[in-house]
């Protein structure tokens, strides 16, 4: 299993509907289906003809985060996403695979279903080597770096919201 940082817009403007409606998604203004491609390299190229004026660093950063959401995310893995509205984050488990709306409401044609373990771990919760990994800048990144998902499963059990999965839960 694998621990995601998922981030809810750079104001926050996801935060609601990632949590009312048990999901998380992003958008990267690239609405094709991310099931259909058939490596990273296929994605490179589809960005390349969708965002031409974007730099060769931008289109494999955005490749990179979109192809980890599409493919390498799994059911089972967790998440965590950081809260805008309180000085908190929400953790929960993946409990489906990719989806793909064309012309999704929100912006954001990629989603995953999401069960919440808790919408409201305090920043307090984690020691300060966490909240700098937890700090990234990517909307979506794997967190691995100093035993992380074992940290945060403790420190949520701890506050009597276990994540499921866990070796000693």
């Amino acid at each position: 299993m694998a621990l995601w940082l998922v981030r809810t817009g750079k104001y926050g403007e996801l935060e609601s509907t990632f949590l009312t409606e048990d999901r998380v998604s992003i958008g990267f203004d690239f609405e094709e289906n991310l099931s259909l491609l058939e490596s990273r390299d296929a994605l490179v190229e589809r960005l390349e003809e969708h965002h031409p004026f974007d730099s060769t660093q931008k289109r494999a950063n955005t490749a990179g985060q979109l192809w980890d959401f599409g493919q390498s995310m799994q059911p089972g893995d967790h998440v965590i996403v950081p809260l805008k509205t309180k000085r908190a984050f929400a953790v929960g488990e993946v409990v489906g695979g990719y989806i793909f709306v064309l012309d999704s409401p929100d912006g954001h044609a990629h989603s995953r279903d999401v069960k919440w373990m808790a919408q409201d771990i305090p920043r307090t919760a984690f020691d300060q080597d966490l909240l700098y990994s937890l700090g990234a800048i990517m909307t979506i990144c794997q967190i691995r770096r100093n035993d992380a998902e074992r940290r945060i499963r403790g420190a949520c059990r701890q506050l009597g919201k276990p994540l499921r999965h866990s070796p000693t839960a």
